[in-house]
């Protein structure tokens, strides 16, 4: 059995099930604004803001744009991954206990995703370096930034983003959104780039796009700009460099 079926029929059995009164909760980490600060694009290092203003919208739709240079970063268990936070978000809002506790093929989805989001982790700190990173949201015509303020904080956001809390099913749409990782959230949702994480970096001239939980671009303005990033990337994690779209 496929494990897309396997993972349906699974879903299935935990829906139906009797879960009492459990309330709906998302699987999110905490992301407060202390630890969440909106920068405004002037504080952003130049190329950043260069690069960012070139054709965000672009590399939404299409992962690449005439503007970068851009290289996919391929792991051989993506689609897997990709089926398995579809599948966890989804149990979560029936049962956050029965997400959690679920098991496929010998080893419980909490502990696949768990081992991927570390992975990703140590992908961006290698990007990261000794320098900052910050969050690029396409938002109109103009450019939303926040930085995540220490590791703690990057790993939350990656976990939320990871985990589809970015989305209509996740943090949902908001009339008045009052932390700055509801306003990201809501930009994202309200002009369509959900699924869609930028990060740059003050170390490193180029972009990180996120996409769709598991799918990850690496874009620069240059050839040399980006093999240098692509220099830092972690060689134990499998990652497989291969033309952009």
């Amino acid at each position: 059995m496929s494990l897309h079926n396997e993972l349906i029929a699974l879903m299935l059995d935990l829906v139906e099930q009797d879960h009492g009164d459990e309330p709906d909760i998302q699987p999110s980490r905490p992301l407060t604004d202390e630890h969440f600060r909106a920068r405004a694009a002037s504080q952003l290092p130049p190329y950043v803001a260069q690069l960012a203003r070139s054709s965000l919208w672009s590399l939404v739709s299409q992962q690449s744009d005439e503007a970068f240079e851009s290289v996919h970063l391929a792991r051989a268990d993506d689609c897997d991954l990709s089926l398995l936070t579809d599948f966890y978000q989804r149990v979560s809002s029936y049962s956050t206990g029965a997400a959690g506790a679920a098991r496929c093929r010998g080893r419980s989805v909490s502990d696949w995703l768990e081992a991927r989001h570390k992975d990703d982790l140590h992908l961006v700190q290698a990007l990261v370096g000794q320098g900052e990173v910050y969050v690029l949201v396409p938002a109109g015509d103009q450019l939303d930034c926040y930085q995540p303020m220490g590791e703690r904080a990057l790993a939350h956001l990656l976990w939320n983003n990871f985990v589809r809390f970015y989305s209509a099913c996740g943090i949902g749409y908001r009339d008045e959104p009052r932390s700055n990782e509801e306003k990201m959230a809501s930009a994202m949702l309200g002009y369509d780039s959900a699924g869609n994480l930028f990060l740059g970096f003050f170390e490193c001239e180029a972009l990180l796009q996120i996409h769709g939980s598991t799918g990850l671009f690496l874009h620069g303005a240059s050839r040399q700009a980006l093999d240098q990033a692509c220099e830092r990337l972690p060689r134990h994690l499998g990652i497989e460099v291969a033309a952009g779209r």
